[in-house]
């Protein structure tokens, strides 16, 4: 169901034009939010697996689907006969070897029942021929031998209730619930993480761009400088130290590009896309500052994908529980048998004919029983085992909600405290922006020195990384924020509806 609602809304995106020329565009959070939905290849292996666990429930609902039935058997018999038998027929009572052919077939149907129990029907035929019946008066070439059974089977103890006979049943249901949530889990662990390195890399690419104006300043104002040293305005020692700060911002910018492209790197193989698309890739850092709905936190709880899994394994342990504890019982079944048979010679209607008039039944009903001589001492162990996998799941899920309380808590807690910092970070880029201000009027005018100016660009460009690394680290903080809430999808405009709930 899930894979199906995944598919519906986001078809149009998959049909939309190619992944190179979707990148002539820069990219946004929430078209890159939706690419990975599409290309992820981790979400496409966790779209398979949703598949095949769907499948599989799919295989276990046909656990009542009749089955058709057929056997054939060709027979050959010589022995002795007994006195009985030769003194039954005067007629063959000089012979002492009986000499049959036989050929007997069988087909049918065969229902399984709610309750364990099966029912199956049948028609039978059995052709015999003999060295007895050739030589009888009148000579019988063949004998028919036709039948109609019905059979019926119902456990009363072990094997008995629609419970132990769905548990396989039941159990894949539910596992292909636990694959719809882990897909959930693998599309928030995906969006979030790419989410973040989309904001990691906008910071690299912002660090690039104001290292390169540095370094233009600095060619600029080592211009300015032999200008003013050929005017006796600065002294001649002045190119070597702007010598020195070039080679150390070009540095710099060499380790920025290579940060900025390794981050790029990434996300392109997030995206399942070529290295040669590297020069192609742009973002534009929309959707920034996206907020959580501020949910309870029970509601937050019931949309976390890793709690409702928890709960679905208990689930799934309780029907295995209940299939223990049911093998613990003794085997008794009822049994119950009805046949019309039809006796004829060489003729098969004749023999069937009888069948249907019903003159001839044969039936039984009756009970078979089994028990353990000594205990049933291992079905005991497999369900004080299983007894225990269902009180660890209990501390499991009590686990994995306080997990999530706390965690939800700290990432309240990490956004507010980087909203904080990133105030202060902008003060200090004003604070930055103004001493330069003040350095290059300095400058200027030949009261300020060429070294205290040198350093007032680099402050300022070390505070502007420092902020726009805050700022990323608040968006990431925002996005897990988002995720612990469970609107992390709505807020990219992926609509996925939730699975079912145990």
């Amino acid at each position: 169901m899930l894979l199906t609602c995944l598919a519906g809304s986001l078809g149009a995106q998959a049909q939309s034009p190619s992944a190179v020329q979707t990148l002539r565009a820069p990219l946004t959070p929430r078209t890159l939010a939706q690419a990975l939905t599409v290309r992820n290849l981790e979400l496409v292996y966790g779209r398979d697996n949703m598949a095949i666990s769907a499948s599989l429930a799919a295989a276990e609902a046909a656990l009542y689907e009749p089955m058709v039935f057929a056997s054939a058997k060709r027979s050959s018999t010589q022995r002795q006969r007994t006195t009985e038998e030769k003194n039954t027929n005067p007629f063959v009572q000089q012979q002492i070897v009986l000499d049959e052919q036989g050929t007997t077939a069988e087909g049918g149907v065969r229902q399984r029942l709610p309750l364990g129990g099966e029912l199956s029907m049948s028609a039978r035929q059995a052709l015999r021929s003999s060295n007895i019946l050739s030589n009888s008066s009148p000579p019988i070439l063949q004998e028919v031998n036709a039948g109609m059974v019905l059979a019926f089977k119902q456990p009363l103890l072990r094997g008995a209730g629609a419970a132990v006979t769905e548990t396989d049943k039941r159990v894949a249901e539910i596992e292909a619930q636990v694959a719809q949530w882990q897909y959930l889990q693998q599309l928030h662990k995906v969006l979030a993480e790419g989410l973040s390195l989309y904001w990691q890399t906008a910071v690299a690419m912002q660090a690039t761009g104001w290292r390169e104006q540095l370094l233009i300043g600095t060619e600029s104002l080592a211009q300015d400088a032999r200008v003013r040293i050929e005017a006796g305005k600065l002294a001649p020692r002045a190119n070597l130290e702007l010598a020195r700060v070039r080679l150390m911002r070009q540095a710099d910018l060499s380790r920025a590009l290579q940060t900025r492209d390794e981050f790029k790197l990434r996300l392109l193989s997030s995206l399942d896309l070529d290295a040669a698309q590297l020069a192609d890739l742009q973002l534009d850092a929309q959707g920034a500052g996206l907020t959580s709905g501020s949910q309870t936190p029970d509601a937050a709880l019931a949309q976390w994908a890793p709690y409702q899994v928890a709960r679905l394994r208990k689930r799934q342990g309780e029907l295995r529980l209940a299939f223990a504890d049911n093998q613990r019982r003794p085997m008794l079944d009822l049994v119950m048998s009805y046949t019309n048979s039809g006796l004829a010679n060489a003729s098969k209607r004749a023999a069937w004919s009888t069948v249907k008039g019903g003159n001839y039944p044969e039936w039984y009903v009756g009970l078979n029983m089994e028990i353990g001589a000594l205990g049933n001492r291992r079905a005991e162990a497999q369900w004080v085992a299983q007894a225990r996998r269902v009180e660890q799941s209990d501390t499991e899920i009590a686990a994995i909600r306080q997990a999530f309380l706390n965690d939800r808590q700290t990432k309240q807690l990490a956004q507010d405290q980087l909203g904080r910092e990133t105030a202060l970070m902008q003060q200090e880029v004003q604070a930055r922006q103004a001493l330069l201000d003040d350095e290059r009027q300095r400058f200027n005018v030949g009261l300020g020195l060429l070294s205290t100016l040198l350093q007032a660009e680099q402050d300022l460009i070390e505070s502007r990384i420092r902020l726009a690394d805050t700022q990323g680290r608040l968006e990431t903080a925002r996005l897990a924020l988002l995720l612990a809430d469970g609107g992390l999808l709505a807020a990219y405009g992926i609509d996925t509806p939730l699975p079912p709930t145990p």
